[in-house]
């Protein structure tokens, strides 16, 4: 059997969202992070692959909290007493602007089998089961001048002839060309696909959240669990691969984790406030919320209808959600209209407007609403209104 690899990003410990807060008193968001990780880890040991490479982003920020970190460093742990080789470079959200800041993969330095690769190009030569590899390592820099001068470093470097018998890269970037695979994030490093051409045994990507073949030797492995409504109909894991014949044989793992529910948009167009809940009701029914991250889209629905919508029975309709979001497109029509002769009329014409569009529950009596405003208007301006 060839030599087997395998390949992970993304992991992003620290990260967290929303107010779920579990029994232990932690962000649920954040330990659902490290459950994936650890599940990752627990399935690469049973494995037993000859290289780990991940390629960027371990941590989710700068200055990892100290939950993060002790968990990173137990988990590298495990993989350096099982005698597996590991490269972990550098990706954007763990990379320092400042020099002076210092950088968290500092910390394993030390670890038996584990290879840290931060500010500075590097190659690493490995020999497993009696194969010569190399592995050129390119991580997040600080700014566009270090990139490119890894880029050429990179190219200087793969033009030298060698020994090895497999030529592996390894990078945190984002890809633009005729495949175009980006973050959209201001500090994101954006490689030619041209360079991923080059005669590499295996290519192996992070920073792009989603697995995706680039050519037959290149992959991004995706992120290990779902950070946004944009990965929400993903699967998240990591990637298997055997080097032996002319082409890597690769074979995505996916990983148990957290569901994420991106409902269908409801038209609510000329529906009332009552209507558009009925139809959250209806489509909400149709799967089952439990424990999941749950998103409404409502299109083309009134500013003003919208505002009347009863809160607390939709919180009773997604009750059993871990969170949900409510995502809202106005009607273009109003839109329009609102900043085509955007003016505010006098303020007992804007009241008495609005109050005729609004939508009130129960046996609310619009007259006696619009008396009682337009005497309270006409007291703090101090003058008659008609």
């Amino acid at each position: 059997m060839g030599l087997k690899i395998v390949h992970l990003a993304d992991t992003h410990l620290g990260f967290s969202a929303y107010r779920k807060i579990t029994k232990d008193g932690l962000n649920q968001r954040e330990v659902d992070v490290y459950d994936a990780f650890r599940k990752a880890v627990d399935k690469i040991l049973e494995i037993k692959p000859d290289l780990i490479i991940h390629a960027g982003d371990l941590f989710d920020s700068v200055r990892p909290n100290n939950r993060a970190i002790k968990f990173a460093l137990n988990q590298l742990l495990r993989i350096s007493k099982n005698n597996i080789p590991m490269i972990v470079i550098a990706g954007n959200h763990e990379t320092p602007k400042l020099s002076e800041t210092g950088h968290i993969f500092s910390i394993f330095e030390h670890i038996e089998n584990v290879y840290p690769v931060y500010n500075e190009y590097r190659r690493i030569y490995l020999d497993l089961k009696g194969k010569k590899v190399s592995i050129f390592c390119v991580p997040q820099f600080k700014n566009k001048d270090e990139f490119n001068d890894a880029l050429n470093s990179l190219k200087m470097d793969f033009s030298k002839k060698g020994d090895e018998d497999y030529r592996i890269l390894t990078a945190h970037v984002g890809t633009v060309g005729l495949y175009e695979f980006r973050m959209n994030e201001l500090n994101e490093q954006l490689i030619p696909v041209g360079i991923l051409k080059s005669d590499f045994d295996y290519i192996a990507l992070g920073h792009f959240h989603r697995f995706v073949k680039i050519f037959d030797n290149a992959f991004y492995s995706g992120s290990t669990e779902r950070f946004s409504f944009t990965e929400a109909n993903e699967k998240k894991g990591f990637v298997e691969v055997i080097l032996e014949d002319e082409k890597p044989l690769v074979n995505f793992i996916p990983l148990e984790t957290r569901d994420m529910i991106d409902f269908d948009a409801i038209d609510c167009t000329n529906k009332n406030s009552s209507e558009i809940i009925k139809s959250i009701r209806e489509v909400v029914e149709k799967k089952d919320i439990k424990d999941r991250i749950v998103r409404i889209n409502l299109k083309n629905v009134s500013s003003h209808i919208y505002r009347t919508l009863d809160f607390n029975e939709l919180k009773q309709i997604l009750n059993g959600a871990l969170h949900f979001d409510i995502k809202t497109d106005i009607l273009e029509e109003e839109i329009f209209n609102n900043y085509k002769n955007a003016h505010i009329d006098v303020l007992s014409k804007e009241f008495s407007r609005f109050l005729e569009n609004y939508s009130l529950s129960g046996n609310v009596d619009k007259k006696k609403l619009l008396k009682m405003g337009l005497k309270y208007i006409e007291q703090v301006e101090g003058a008659k209104v008609e």
